[in-house]
């Protein structure tokens, strides 16, 4: 303790009285050389890592290829005891073929925040180039077991020009492929990928602040055995700007988010734009021993100028509460689709679970914002609290909802665009319409009779 008040005096700036005793002064001549000690282990310890440039001859700028040199890098810090993680300065990387990050392994960019578009190298930037044509070949980056790659930009240089129209773009693997658990993506920059981040056979990812313009899929999600968390992802034209012929190719095919079986799925402050659809929920894998589809909680996200629909659902979970979106902005828009049918939510004949919507804004012209065609299936959708507007875009008297099977309740909602609300089938298996706002009695159609729907409580 007396070498520790010695210390902290030193620190503090109080000075040290040199009247004081031998004995105090060797304390301190003590206290000192452990402080030192002390400083050089963490040192030693914070230092320890691999970088590429020094250690494994990365060159960085953009024409040499440092593929051997990455993963010599990777593989030793794999090898070694104590801290695994390799460290990429600022530069521009040419990697031919792919990487694999092994167990444990972090590879660690420049970049200490989410990177921007452009191509200008202040940071860490890997160039990808293999695999062109050949979207089912080997992904860009695998990720194994409690690996993570952080404060990274990675470019595909060789993509069709955005200034392309048409545009068709190249085709390439996945540009990372996670087949590991514990899994994190941190702060990472993928610009043009044609397929971005794949979440296969496993389960426990973490993917918080990645950004970029993925042209067919952003994240596809499935035979996930455990939760998998999603945060600050923000999908947007950051590469192609207002070119208009990737707008339309991606409104009319790309895919932001991609679910199939994946179980406790938490996605918060999530942003896509301009896709074919925002949200897609995929029927779980023709594998007996697989469960149900998707199952998770959507809070504070977005999916914005859709070309089709902003969440399409072709099946989710009965059990664990189904999927549920809250704080939701969802606008669909024929801008770059040109499509006449669109939806903001379109609910397939196989969901058995629940989707339920709450204080979630619909917006933008559409068809109408919701067909729920379950069928025979107990599926049911809950919309609560939330506000519709621009349905029927093309003035046919078209039903904002159109309750084709399946359960439906809307309640304590906001119908803003003045036309049809409601129309219920005799197919459908129930639904509860009550105390919305905007929508007259005239609005709303009920041809499943009034034992299996209940109307009441609406005001104009």
């Amino acid at each position: 303790m007396a070498q520790q008040t010695l210390i902290n005096d030193y620190m503090k700036g109080k000075g040290i009285n040199m009247s004081r005793s031998v004995n105090k002064t060797a304390q301190l001549l003590s206290a000192m050389g452990i402080f030192f000690c002390f400083c050089g282990v963490l040192m030693a310890v914070t230092d320890e890592y691999y970088n590429v440039k020094t250690d494994y001859g990365a060159v960085g700028n953009g024409t040499t290829n440092d593929t051997t040199a990455f993963q010599n890098a990777l593989n030793a810090a794999a090898a070694a005891p104590g801290d695994k993680w390799v460290f990429v300065p600022a530069g521009t990387y040419l990697i031919s073929t792919h990487l694999t990050i092994p167990v444990g392994v972090t590879l660690k960019g420049s970049w200490q925040f989410t990177p921007g578009s452009g191509a200008t190298a202040v940071g860490a930037t890997l160039l990808a180039v293999e695999g062109a044509g050949n979207p089912n070949g080997t992904a860009f980056i695998r990720m194994d077991s409690d690996s993570c790659i952080q404060g990274i930009k990675i470019r595909y240089p060789n993509q069709t020009s955005k200034t392309s129209d048409p545009f068709t773009p190249v085709q390439y693997p996945w540009t990372l492929d996670v087949f590991g658990a514990n899994v994190k993506v941190l702060d990472c920059y993928v610009e043009n990928p044609y397929q971005c981040l794949k979440i296969t056979g496993t389960g426990r990812a973490n993917v918080v602040g990645l950004c970029g313009q993925p042209l067919y899929k952003g994240i596809y999600v499935n035979y996930a055995l455990d939760s998998c968390r999603f945060k600050n992802v923000h999908f947007y034209p950051f590469w192609s700007g207002a070119n208009h012929g990737p707008s339309t190719w991606i409104a009319n095919n790309g895919e932001a988010f991609v679910f199939g079986y994946a179980r406790y799925q938490d996605m918060s402050n999530c942003y896509s734009y301009g896709y074919k659809y925002g949200f897609h929920f995929i029927p779980k894998p023709e594998d007996p021993y697989i469960g149900q589809a998707c199952q998770g909680q959507f809070v504070n996200c977005d999916a914005i100028l859709c070309g089709t629909a902003a969440v399409k659902v072709d099946e989710c979970q009965i059990a664990y509460g189904g999927l549920r979106f809250v704080n939701g902005d969802f606008c669909v828009n024929e801008r770059y689709s040109h499509s006449t049918t669109l939806e903001s939510v379109t609910i397939g004949a196989e969901t058995s679970g629940c989707v339920g919507f709450d204080n979630c804004s619909f917006w933008g012209p559409s068809s109408r914002i919701c067909t729920i065609n379950t069928g025979t299936s107990p599926g049911t959708a809950t919309f609560t609290n939330c506000s519709f507007r621009d349905w029927d875009m093309a003035a046919e008297g078209k039903y904002a909802f159109a309750v084709l099977g399946g359960r439906v309740i809307v309640k304590g909602c906001y119908f803003i665009t003045s036309g049809n609300c409601v129309s219920v089938a005799s197919a459908a298996l129930g639904a509860t319409i009550t105390a919305n706002v905007g929508a007259a009695s005239t609005e709303i159609l009920n041809n499943a009779g009034t034992t299996k729907c209940q109307v009441a409580n609406n005001v104009p």
